[in-house]
Order: structure tokens, then sequence, then C-alpha cells
């Protein structure tokens, strides 16, 4: 349809020629979207649902303080035992290879490379952490050279 003097062409501003404006005022609140359902007033009055999944995030949560616990006791031990064999106690290629392996599983999980590598990118930091604090007690040169 033709849009006459004085009233918009459907692709300009303005309502479109066959449709009446929503209305203003009292009316208007007719036209708008029910409002959402209030939140709890409270963590106590939260569904039970949303407490177990809470609970249940905990107890991974704790599993997995405990393997970070873990890792880092097995990386002491491996330093330990590089450090018998006088081998460097770090080794970047390894570690390099390590995040491949892993964001190769994150990808099929569904989960993004990029998240498994700042996580073991901390985990890295916290052995590096810890080969620092060993190398301080360890006589210069000890561990630090190639393999004998």
């Amino acid at each position: 349809m033709p849009a006459s003097a004085g009233t918009p062409a459907p692709d300009g501003p303005g309502p479109e020629p066959d449709r009446a404006p929503a209305p203003t005022g009292a009316g208007a609140a007719s036209f708008l979207p029910p409002a959402p359902p209030a939140a709890p007033a409270s963590a106590a009055a939260a569904a039970p649902a949303v407490r177990a999944l809470r609970e249940r995030l905990d107890r991974v949560d704790d599993a997995l303080v405990d393997l970070v616990a873990e890792r880092l006791r097995v990386v002491a031990e491996l330093f330990a035992a590089k450090s018998s064999l006088g081998a460097p106690l770090l080794d970047p290629e390894r570690e390099r290879a390590v995040v491949t392996r892993l964001a190769a599983r994150a990808r099929a999980a569904g989960l993004a490379p990029e998240v498994v590598e700042r996580i073991y990118r901390g985990l890295f930091d916290e052995s590096h952490r810890l080969h620092d604090a060993r190398a301080g007690a360890l006589p210069p040169g000890h561990g630090a050279g190639p393999a004998r």
C-alpha cells in the first residue's frame, strides 16, 4: 500500500501503516511480557534441587583440591628422582606435550582447550615454585645439568 502524505513509508521511521502503536499509560502493561518469578528471599528458601547441586559442586571442588595436592606430591617425588639422576628438574617440552594432550581431551569432552591451558599453566607455575624452593636447598649445579 503506497504511503500517503504525512504517513511514513513502511521501511521508514514511525509506526507501520497496518499496525496501531502500542498503548502508553495504564493500558501499556498488557503488552509487556510477564515479569520473571521473584527470587527467593534467602539461601534458606532456595529450592532443594539447588541445595543438592551446590553440595555436589562442593564435593567436586573438594576432589579437585585433593587431586591438585596429589599432583604436587607426585611432582615432588619426580623432582627427587630426577635430582638423584642429575637430570634437569623442569622439562618445558614435557609441559607442552601435557597441555597438547589434555587440550585434545578437553575438546573431546566439549570443553574449550583454553580452559585446560589456563588450569595447567597454574599447576606448572606451582611446580616451578616448588622447583625454585628445592633449588635453594640443593648444592650448586645439582639437578640443573643434563642427565648423567
